[in-house]
């Protein structure tokens, strides 16, 4: 009889000792949990756009107020117009993701038309600033390469590198030299 107290006793206290390292397992990883949480949400909550709207209203406010200021440029180096338009695009970018949550905007067209009006008008003067005198083609490369949207990924500077490598391979082989004439083989034509 003893021994089977000294046993079940023996159980009971493994069971115990089970449930409180099960318990501390629970608690270490709600820990772990919360603390990924906090960090995904504070990273979440930066919000790297230096442009802060009231109201619909506010936002296309500004989209004009930025128009009207490139009416009045004259003319851009190529260094200011790579700077007008990437601010451009994160004005755009910015004005569009708010007007956009607006129920309005897709409920009733003068928000969106509103938008697309301004947008269009900027698209003229951006047009206007880009002809209005003679660029380089360096000066046009610099433009399109520092406001391109990829020009920082990865996966495409891996994709270029392998290609600038193959088409580089291809200049050490001899050019093949074929002969114009016309040849008939057995009722086909060769060229």
């Amino acid at each position: 009889m003893n021994t089977l107290k000294l046993y079940s006793t023996l159980k009971v206290n493994q069971k115990k000792a089970k449930e409180t390292k099960y318990n501390h397992t629970r608690v270490i990883m709600a820990i772990s949990a919360t603390i990924i949480a906090i960090f995904c949400l504070a990273s979440c909550a930066t919000d790297k756009s230096r442009y802060h709207f009231d109201s619909s209203k506010d936002a296309l406010s500004s989209y004009h107020v930025y128009l009207s200021e490139l009416q009045k440029k004259e003319s851009l180096s190529s260094d200011d117009f790579v700077t007008t338009i990437s601010n451009w695009s994160e004005l755009r970018d910015s004005v569009y993701a708010y007007i956009s949550k607006d129920s309005a905007f897709y409920a009733h067209t003068y928000l969106s038309s509103e938008f697309y009006s301004i947008h269009d008008s900027i698209r003229t003067e951006m047009f206007r600033l880009a002809v209005g005198q003679d660029r380089t083609l360096k000066d046009v490369l610099r433009v399109k390469k520092s406001t391109s949207q990829y020009n920082n990924e990865e996966d495409i500077k891996t994709t270029f590198n392998s290609a600038k490598a193959f088409y580089a391979s291809l200049d050490s082989l001899e050019v093949f030299k074929a002969d114009k004439t016309v040849r008939q083989s057995g009722g086909s034509m060769w060229i």
